[in-house]
């Protein structure tokens, strides 16, 4: 019972990052980190337009980096909630749960379910 609600949390896990678009999120801010560095390392530039832009740049590396921090706390509750619902229903699996989050076992074993899902999920929709 226990691999199953962590099989289904996996599951959950990967839908919501693909769900809430966590890989784009990801990605803007690592591109705008390296306009960034761009901008510092331009020969072109003078101070005071680079100065403009970093000032620029960081406040949008601030929102980014606000936005997909709100993306993994809202992932991050989801699970949770979950995981109160399933020890609620079931209180005897709290410990045998809280247990297989520190298993290097169970860690491998999930990682090779989530890939495994993934490549399915992707074979499907294509």
């Amino acid at each position: 019972m226990t691999y199953v609600f962590l099989v289904i949390s996996c599951i959950v896990f990967i839908e919501l990052f693909i769900f809430l678009d966590l890989k784009s999120e990801a990605t803007k801010l690592v591109t705008r980190s390296r306009e960034a560095t761009g901008v510092m390392m331009s020969s072109k530039l003078d101070d005071d337009a680079k100065e403009a832009m970093i000032r620029q740049a960081s406040v949008d590396i601030f929102k980014a980096t606000f936005v997909l921090a709100i993306k993994f706390l809202l992932i991050v509750m989801v699970l949770y909630g979950m995981y109160w619902l399933f020890i609620t229903i079931v209180p005897a699996l709290r410990a045998e749960i809280l247990d297989s989050f520190v298993s290097p076992l169970v860690i491998v074993g999930l990682t090779i379910v989530a890939m495994s899902y993934v490549w399915v999920r992707n074979a499907v929709l294509k």
